[in-house]
């Protein structure tokens, strides 16, 4: 037999303060007017929240023998709650307390910081709070929270066919190569809560020079003497003396 009495929830385990972006599990529990638990109802419940960016559990909720476990993110930084209303009953509702939102940052570092354009990058991201303390519960989670998008301020940048990096316990690495000679950076952002992003430190890329060969000296093989030939006799009398001037100055020439 199902509960028709005056219901109220209460919201277990959801503790301030959360980390921006990352995930937040918690209990709801039916209870009566005397706060006993409502073990016969089941729902169903909707929830939202004060963050338009959060991430709450979606379609019919139900409980079990009273309760039930959630999860839910919160993308905006700053004091948000959560309200869960009867979805049959919408004057049935109940509001968590005051939860304290941690902002999250992204630090980006890229190396080597000087490159030859065309060259493979390596870039590490951690995740960090407003104190710079690393954020471990910053982790890619079914598609939600630590999954980022990469871009680059070089159009021409080869993201290897991936231009999305899963951060693992608040960090996370990927390669890129930079193809556009001058100064680039790299540039995350999560997928679900934009307020989530970092930029890199500055990549110069330099232009890469062709070095033109060098002239190899020619081989040359030395001259150990030189052979003086004598001069032939010819027979001058046998010639005209039109044809003996011609021999003479072939002779002169030719050797």
């Amino acid at each position: 037999m199902l509960y028709v009495g005056p219901i109220h929830f209460i919201f277990s385990f959801l503790t301030s303060p959360i980390n921006q972006g990352c995930l937040t599990s918690f209990i709801v529990v039916s209870k009566d007017s005397s706060n006993n638990t409502v073990t016969n109802y089941g729902g169903p419940l909707n929830f939202t929240s004060t963050d338009a960016q959060a991430v709450l559990p979606y379609g019919a909720a139900t409980l079990v023998n009273g309760a039930a476990a959630f999860a839910a993110y919160f993308g905006t930084a700053g004091s948000q709650t959560i309200t869960v209303t009867d979805s049959l009953n919408g004057a049935t509702a109940s509001l968590s307390n005051p939860l304290s939102v941690i902002a999250t940052h992204l630090s980006i570092v890229a190396a080597p910081s000087s490159v030859n354009a065309s060259s493979k990058v390596t870039v590490n991201v951690t995740a960090l709070d407003p104190a710079n303390n690393n954020v471990t519960a910053y982790t890619s989670t079914n598609s939600y929270g630590g999954v980022l998008k990469i871009n680059s301020t070089d159009a021409q940048a080869n993201y290897t066919g991936n231009t999305r990096c899963n951060m693992i316990n608040g960090t996370g690495t990927f390669n890129v190569t930079l193809n556009t000679a001058g100064s680039q950076t790299i540039n995350v952002v999560d997928l679900n809560f934009p307020g989530i992003s970092g930029i890199s430190n500055s990549i110069q890329l330099h232009r890469q020079t062709l070095q033109a060969p060098q002239p190899q000296p020619l081989q040359t093989k030395p001259l150990h003497h030189l052979q003086l030939l004598q001069p032939r006799k010819l027979k001058t009398h046998q010639l005209p003396q039109t044809q003996m001037i011609k021999a003479c100055l072939w002779l002169s020439l030719w050797g």
